[in-house]
């Protein structure tokens, strides 16, 4: 059954939750617990998101109504993903689900675009050429609007006005990050050499040969999932963005002897493509500000593409003139 906000402003989600006797039955039948089935969940989710994404990159030039379809749907894999995240699990729930409960609460960003306008105003002009999209725009607004009314603190905000993303050491991502390596139980400055603590903070947060990414992917996931939101709910064309930058569209792309076996889709590149694996990259540009308090940070993925929260013609009417 679909499931709708409350009157009372909380999300069905929250109070049904994705799990039932039946399902705890079953678990324990295979041999697993609630949590394993949880950490499940939230790879296949974050998995399908990537593959959705890359399957993008092949459209040149899509119809207006295609990209808002896109957003949709990109917007409720998030809150699916958030849903079963936050999820307290009773007795073996996940740190982070712990987490995201305190201090107030701690809802994730949906801002969209440059200026980091709410999912609310970058989405009401969505043109939804099918009506069944309808419904799930209006739950899904009504999720996060649920959301952001319960939470005092914002997560991964990673705003991005000149081209890299902004963190910040002060923030509330850094800050909820640094209590959650305190929780584990990392020791993540290290002794050999003397690094200033954001690096050191930024080296855990993004790399995925630490301990915490391979014992508590959960947290990289959620952080993928925003940026895979931001980047995918207002996409340009990779035509369009360079463009913009004034970069010759052509720049980079290989090319290829005509008589060359291995040139075509069927060749080399189309066994690579299939082949390889598909992640977000990231990584820290450099680190400025008196203490060196602020991290600009850059993304990559989808074909080595560089994450950029564009202005497509999601918010852009045509009755904008």
């Amino acid at each position: 059954p679909r499931r709708v906000a409350s009157a009372s402003g909380e999300p069905c989600l929250w109070r049904d939750g994705w799990y039932d006797g039946q399902v705890a039955t079953a678990a324990a039948q295979r041999g697993s617990t609630l949590r394993d089935l949880q950490q499940l969940i939230l790879q296949r989710v974050h998995h399908l998101a990537l593959l959705y994404g890359d399957a993008w990159q092949a459209v040149e030039l899509a119809p207006r109504s295609a990209e808002a379809e896109r957003c949709v749907v990109v917007a409720a894999m998030l809150a699916v993903f958030d849903a079963v995240a936050r999820t307290l699990v009773p007795g073996e729930s996940l740190l982070l689900s712990e987490m995201l409960h305190e201090d107030g609460g701690y809802a994730l960003s949906t801002g969209l675009c440059q200026d980091n306008r709410d999912l609310a105003t970058a989405s009401a002009t969505l043109e939804l050429t099918r009506p069944e999209l309808c419904m799930p725009r209006d739950r899904v607004l009504a999720y996060f609007d649920a959301l952001d009314a319960q939470c005092s603190q914002r997560l991964f905000r990673f705003e991005q006005r000149v081209g890299d993303i902004e963190v910040l050491k002060y923030g509330s991502t850094v800050m909820f990050f640094r209590r959650f390596l305190e929780r584990c139980g990392y020791e993540w400055m290290p002794r050999d050499r003397m690094v200033p603590e954001m690096e050191a903070l930024m080296n855990w947060m993004l790399s995925e040969r630490t301990p915490l990414a391979q014992e508590h992917p959960e947290f990289g996931q959620l952080r993928d999932m925003v940026a895979i939101f931001k980047f995918l709910a207002t996409m340009e064309t990779r035509e369009a963005e360079l463009l913009k930058r004034r970069r010759d569209p052509l720049e980079h792309v290989p090319w290829r002897l005509s008589f060359d076996e291995s040139g075509g889709m069927g060749g080399r590149y189309g066994w690579m493509r299939r082949g390889r694996r598909i992640h977000l990259v990231w990584e820290p540009q450099r680190f400025r500000g008196q203490d060196m308090t602020t991290a600009d940070l850059n993304c990559t993925g989808f074909g080595d593409r560089l994450l950029r929260w564009g202005e497509g013609s999601v918010v852009h009417s045509p009755a904008d003139v």
